[in-house]
């Protein structure tokens, strides 16, 4: 037999070929350092979003880089076209797109409780509402959000289909509470 626990995904790599087409030595030589930049070893997961066709949406996955041939530019590569080799490990496998939905909302209502002195049939007030928010996931596979809380309130809560969440305190004026879902982030 076998137990059945967390099932996880395995994790991915992507591996990329990058041609670098320059016009000048200096354009080649600041692309060159623009890429070291941005693939400098990391150890937290951060978007690549690419679009692999111009008909289909653009994708975003989570990933650090993790090797990196990113050839020095020497005078023979002016002009011309300078190939690197990159590759990405994403501990989350899943492509979310890259559009991001957003929607807003007030704050609840409070109820308006009784009034005084008390005459039957009583009238227990209008009782608080709060607003929803629909979050649209396009994908195949459940997508973590973002939610930002401002103040002024008291113990905010989020209720979705994953669960709630509280936050077990007072938000002053200007203060903000920010809640990020994903999993490497929490």
């Amino acid at each position: 037999g076998s137990l059945g626990g967390i099932d996880t995904l395995d994790s991915r790599t992507v591996t990329l070929t990058v041609e670098i087409a320059a016009e000048s030595q200096a354009e080649l030589y600041e692309t060159l350092a623009e890429l070291r930049r941005a693939t400098v070893h990391r150890s937290d997961d951060i978007p690549l979003t690419f679009q692999l066709d111009e008909a289909l949406e653009p994708m975003r996955l989570y990933c650090r880089p993790r090797r990196r041939n990113i050839p020095h530019a020497e005078g023979r590569h002016a002009y011309g076209n300078v190939t690197c080799d990159l590759q990405f490990f994403a501990p989350d496998p899943l492509i979310y797109s890259d559009a991001e939905y957003t929607g807003s909302t007030n704050a609840p209502s409070p109820a308006e409780g009784f009034t005084f002195p008390r005459d039957y049939p009583y009238d227990f007030g209008t009782p608080g509402s709060a607003e929803v928010i629909n979050a649209f996931n396009a994908g195949d596979a459940p997508a973590p959000w973002t939610a930002v809380i401002y103040g002024p309130c008291d113990q905010p809560s989020i209720v979705g289909p994953g669960g709630n969440v509280t936050w077990e305190g007072p938000l002053g004026e200007g203060e903000s509470l920010v809640i990020d879902a994903h999993p490497a982030r929490r």
